[in-house]
C-alpha cells in the first residue's frame, strides 16, 4: 500500500481521538472542566472528536477514490 499524499489527515485522527479522550479522562480523576455559557467544555470536546474523527473517515474514504480513479486512468492510457 502506497502511503497517503494526505499527511494532514493523520493529524486531524490524533486531534480528534486526544478531544475524544477528554470528557472520560476528566470523569475518571473527578475534574470537570468549568461550563462556558451554560455548555460543558467536556461535551463540546466531545462533540468536535466526534466530528473531527468523521472527518478523517471522508477524508481516507476520498483519498482511496482518487487513487483507484488514478489508476483507472493510467489503465486506460496504456491500452490506448
Amino acid at each position: 500500500m502506497k502511503p497517503s499524499k494526505f499527511i494532514i489527515h493523520y493529524y486531524v485522527l490524533l486531534l480528534s481521538l486526544f478531544l475524544i479522550a477528554m470528557p472520560f479522562y476528566h470523569q475518571a480523576t473527578g475534574h470537570e472542566l468549568q461550563p462556558v455559557l451554560r455548555i460543558n467544555l467536556d461535551s463540546v470536546a466531545g462533540i468536535a472528536g466526534l466530528l473531527g474523527f468523521g472527518t478523517f473517515v471522508a477524508i481516507t474514504i476520498l483519498n482511496r477514490r482518487l487513487a483507484a480513479l488514478e489508476k483507472s486512468i493510467g489503465l486506460k492510457d496504456q491500452q490506448s
